[in-house]
């Protein structure tokens, strides 16, 4: 018979395939309003994950985390981020050098690499969760392949912002949630780099007329 801890250790792995797919999602579109949609849903994701890992563990304090994070990533960052794209008007991205395709095999790729070298170690150390781990890990490879290969300073900005939910992710499943001080500080610094990116965002856009980092280089010399 079913239980309430195996339901929500199942909610957690599909949660966090989700998170994923949506990072694959942002691989292989060129939209930057869809890269910001897909992030807000991951913050979503999050935070359902924070809530079923405060179930199973039954820390209180991951309630008010799970809170958070729903505000910060699937709706305040996300505003901060629709209000920097609308300031300078740069809503789709640059043609890759490498086709779609490619780049989604490369992703998922990452995936399964993930599975290969992490499962084993995982499966004897944390067995209920060790598929759910190996998902979060495989989002912060993801989410740092999208810095790299976007050309748009938001995408990057969105590239990192991904990379970070992984890392927040892993943390949650790793230590079943850190101390309060130590998670509310780590979403702090985590709205003071996006503001601080968005800011030299519009400044990149102001002096190329564009944000394609690629356009630095001019910079040389």
């Amino acid at each position: 018979m079913w239980t309430i801890d195996f339901l929500v250790d199942k909610i957690i792995s599909s949660f966090t395939i989700l998170t994923i797919m949506t990072s694959l999602m942002i691989i292989g579109g060129n939209s930057i309003r869809k890269y910001i949609k897909y992030y807000s849903y991951q913050g979503i994701m999050l935070a359902v994950v924070g809530l079923g890992i405060a179930i199973i563990a039954k820390k209180p304090d991951l309630f008010l985390i799970a809170i958070l994070v729903l505000f910060v990533n699937g709706s305040f960052l996300p505003g901060l981020l629709y209000r920097c794209l609308n300031g300078i008007g740069d809503v789709r991205e640059e043609e890759s050098y490498i086709k779609i395709p490619v780049l989604i095999i490369i992703g998922v790729a990452f995936v399964i690499l993930t599975y290969y070298i992490a499962y084993p170690m995982l499966a004897g150390d944390v067995p209920r969760l060790s598929l759910a781990i190996c998902n979060s890990i495989s989002v912060v490879l993801i989410g740092s392949f999208i810095i790299a290969i976007k050309k748009k300073a938001i995408s990057q900005i969105i590239g990192f912002l991904i990379m970070r939910n992984g890392v927040l992710l892993t943390s949650i499943l790793l230590t079943s949630g850190m101390p309060l001080a130590i998670e509310v500080g780590i979403i702090i610094e985590l709205v003071l780099t996006t503001f601080i990116m968005s800011i030299f965002t519009h400044r990149i856009d102001s002096f190329f007329n564009n944000t394609d980092v690629s356009r630095l280089t001019k910079l040389r010399g």
